[in-house]
Order: C-alpha cells, then structure tokens, then sequence
C-alpha cells in the first residue's frame, strides 16, 4: 500500500511536469525556455535537499557530540529534577554514589543511594520481582531513599530533555541538546551533548514518510546512551574507589 501510494505521487508529479513544460513551450516556442522549465521543475522537490543536505552533513560532522565547557573532580552524585515515586526506586548512575531529585507527587527532595544493609528503614522494597533490584535486594542490598533539605542537594543538575534549536528552518534543520549539565550556584552550562536532526525536504521526507514513518535524519541517532556516559564522565568525573 505504501509503495503504491508513493508510485502515484511520484507519476502525478512527473505527469504535471511534462504539462507545464509543453505549455511552456507552446506559449514561448524556444527550447531554451524548455530547460529551464526543466530545471525548475526538478528543482521544486530536490532544491533544498541540494542546499540543505550538505549543510547538515558538516553540522552533524564537525558540530555534533559531546561538548565540556568545564570539569569538577571527585563528584559523589547530582541532582537530577523531578521523578515520580512511581518508578521508584531511582538507582544513582554507574560510578556515582547518590542522585538527588524532587519527588513529583509530594514537592519533597529526596536522596537516593545503594545500602548493603536492606533492613534499614530507607529502604525500598522491591515491587517486581522479576526485576534487577529484587535479586540485588535479596543478597542483602538497597536503595535507600532519604528526605533532604532543598539547601542540601547537590550542586550540580544533570538535565535529561530534548531542548529544540533552530538551525536553519528554510531547509528544516535543527539542533537537539539531549543533554545538559549545568552549574546551579552560576546557573551556567557545564557541558552538553548536541544532534542536528533535518527534515529532508518535501520530497525525500515523503519517500521516508512512507518508508518508515519518520521524515527526520539524525547525526547520531543510535548513540546517545554512549555520548550521555561521556559527558557525565568528563564533566563530573567521579569519585576514585579506594
């Protein structure tokens, strides 16, 4: 159904090409005038992809990944926003002891970090038991999750949102920061971790469209979980093991 639909699309648009070029050149009778119909006409579906496609390639190329503005040693933990308690319970990232966050139904701050003793009353107990935590639990570890002050978190804020760029809207390209580390006493920017996305055109974003449901190409789509890991690790470097 898919490739019927975009064969016909593409046969109407052919059809109304050689409409316009034969009244073109009926009206003008010169063949110059026919060429440059011609150019035209091809030029409708492709002239941004022309424009646009090799800009997008130097952007996701040369501007794209992960970028340190600056780096804090021996960092314990961050603060991470908002979560629900809902999906709790909150592991702190690998390498890091603790995530600080605010908890979405009661306005509280919270601490969340691993116990080696899953008796104490901070501990949350496991709800799936087909889960990573349950085993974890079950050999006698925990995450606890603690009350703390809004004075007492972490200095540092991990953000986590897609924030949208426009780079270039004409030929649909955009910037993506996935990610943002960011300096809460100076409210500045540690480090983050940007993508361009561009749309492709009307023509190409069709083809996509029908293809696969998706109008966008990314720089490197498929690779955030690595580039995110990069930058906590050379922004927040975390503390050694001893």
């Amino acid at each position: 159904m898919a490739g019927l639909i975009l064969f016909t699309l593409i046969a109407a648009y052919i059809i109304l090409s050689i409409i316009v070029i034969s009244k073109v050149y009926k009206k003008t009778k010169k063949i110059k005038n026919i060429f440059i119909a011609l150019l035209i006409m091809t030029l409708i579906p492709t002239g941004d992809v022309i424009v646009g496609y090799p800009i997008y390639k130097y952007l996701s190329s040369k501007k794209a990944g992960v970028h340190v503005y600056e780096t804090v040693n021996d960092v314990k933990g961050f603060y991470v926003g908002q979560k629900s308690n809902a999906s709790e319970p909150h592991q702190p990232y690998k390498w890091y002891k603790f995530i600080d966050y605010k908890e979405k139904e009661s306005g509280k701050y919270y601490r969340s970090y691993w116990l080696t003793n899953n008796t104490s009353k901070l501990c949350i107990s496991p709800v799936d038991k087909a889960s990573r935590y349950n085993k974890a639990f079950a050999e006698g570890r925990c995450i606890a999750k603690e009350e703390i002050s809004e004075n007492e978190l972490s200095r540092w804020k991990v953000v986590e949102e897609h924030i949208n760029h426009k780079v270039i809207p004409l030929v649909h390209i955009r910037k993506v920061t996935t990610m943002q580390i960011i300096d809460r006493e100076t409210n500045t920017v540690m480090g983050q971790t940007d993508d361009y996305i561009y749309g492709q055109g009307w023509l190409l974003g069709v083809i996509s469209w029908v293809g696969t449901g998706s109008r966008n190409w990314t720089s490197y789509l498929g690779h955030d979980f690595y580039h995110k890991r990069e930058l906590l690790q050379r922004t927040l470097t975390p503390i050694e093991e001893k």
